[in-house]
């Protein structure tokens, strides 16, 4: 159970996206690990990957209205801040960010954030460069009609598998492992 306050971020846990996450977080996570966040919004994921055993999450988000958000809902589920860390700008062009979040360093990178972005982070390479070899890539808030996409992206990026696809209503999750 994770107590939530989403304040003025994306993430109050309802969402069928949300959710899915969720699940393959839980499914995944079997302790220790090291996680990348992006988009985090209100830190959900991140929050419930550390509650379901993660030692440490790293986040990213464009919008400033998630510090408070996060910060708040870390002191809410007992999470000592230091295993969160926060960070805002855009991975996929701000290099500071990048560096911040470190290379080939993740088991498991999670990002709940639209089709396009998810393309976006697997053919620049980001995802991949992230992950720890045999690391995993969990993404939703991909709507059913740009699931095709989303799995052709992976498919030509060579540094994916795809090795389990999720549904809720109209949403889809993509879990791939990173060869």
């Amino acid at each position: 159970m994770i107590s939530l306050n989403p304040g003025a971020a994306f993430g109050t846990g309802s969402h069928e996206t949300t959710r899915l996450c969720i699940g393959q977080l839980r499914r995944y996570v079997g302790g220790g690990e090291r996680v990348l966040d992006i988009g985090t919004g209100s830190g959900i994921l991140g929050i419930a990957a550390l509650l379901s055993g993660a030692r440490r999450v790293f986040a990213t988000d464009l919008d400033e209205a998630c510090v408070e958000a996060v910060q708040e809902n870390l002191q809410l589920n007992g999470i000592d801040p230091e295993d969160f860390r926060l960070v805002i700008g855009n991975i996929l062009t701000d290099e500071e960010v990048r560096d911040a979040a470190g290379e080939g360093i993740y088991d498991l990178v999670t990002a709940n954030i639209l089709a396009p972005v998810i393309i976006s982070l697997v053919e620049s390479g980001t995802a991949a460069r992230c992950l720890k070899p045999g690391g995993l890539f969990i993404c939703s808030g991909i709507i059913d009609e740009k699931e095709a996409g989303v799995l052709e992206a992976f498919e030509k990026s060579g540094e994916f598998e795809v090795v389990e696809l999720g549904a809720d209503g109209e949403w889809r999750s993509v879990t791939a492992l990173r060869r």
